[in-house]
């Protein structure tokens, strides 16, 4: 528990895959993957982690897939990568991971998965048990996709489970086929499931479930949102 740094680092390597692995117990963070395309970790365990349990800094098509997160200071994994003046996605992505008990230290905005740049992902993981939020959006052209959200938002008001906003040029995020549920924060103004906070724009909530939350979504002004075929419980 002495060691501050990361446990796991790929930098500029590409066709790399780290498979079946345990990294635990550090101060500082899981894994860190900074650039280089094709690079996979799959079916590790990541836990009781000081900081962020899995980090991806660009490049193409890497991915964090298939792992369990639990028990990290901070979040569970961030996704960065593509450019937003030319609208280049990057293709990263978090699929099918179970991510819980995070956001142990730093209590706020330390999401399960945060996703930056244009055209990442995060699909099919289950999201549960924290304080604070489950997904942080910015940028353009992410999916948001059958993924789990419950029992999270806890200690917290005005926060949303999926939260996006501030800026009108944040376009083209679709947020579908998700599960929330559970999700009543006891702060002022509860706990939203999806969160198109200030000026987010152009984002589509299509074909979710909502089951026993404070709100299922606000629209906090921006324009060109579309929520459409969801069901509320």
């Amino acid at each position: 528990s002495m060691l501050g740094g990361r446990l796991g680092f790929v930098d500029g390597a590409s066709h790399i895959t780290r498979r079946g692995l345990g990294f635990e117990i550090t101060r500082g963070n899981g894994i860190e993957i900074t650039g280089g395309n094709d690079v996979l970790v799959a079916g590790c365990t990541i836990r009781n982690i000081g900081k962020i349990g899995a980090i991806i800094h660009g490049g193409f098509h890497n991915g964090i897939i298939s792992c369990d997160i639990h028990g990290t200071g901070d979040g569970g994994i961030v996704l960065e990568g593509g450019n937003r003046s030319t609208l280049t996605p990057a293709g990263n992505f978090a699929k099918n991971n179970n991510i819980g008990d995070y956001s142990r230290w730093v209590r706020t905005y330390r999401p399960a998965v945060r996703i930056s740049g244009v055209g990442n992902s995060a699909a099919n993981n289950l999201i549960h048990d924290a304080p604070h939020t489950g997904i942080l959006l910015s940028g353009n052209d992410h999916a948001v996709e059958y993924n789990v959200f419950r029992d999270i938002c806890r200690e917290t008001g005005d926060v949303g489970a999926c939260y996006i906003g501030r800026d009108w040029t944040m376009r083209g995020n679709v947020i579908r086929f998700n599960i929330f549920r559970n999700i009543r924060g006891p702060g002022a103004g509860g706990a939203r499931a999806v969160y198109l906070d200030d000026l987010a724009s152009g984002t589509t909530v299509y074909g979710n479930s909502f089951r026993n939350v404070t709100y299922g979504v606000i629209i906090g002004g921006g324009r060109d949102n579309t929520v459409e075929n969801n069901v509320f419980v």
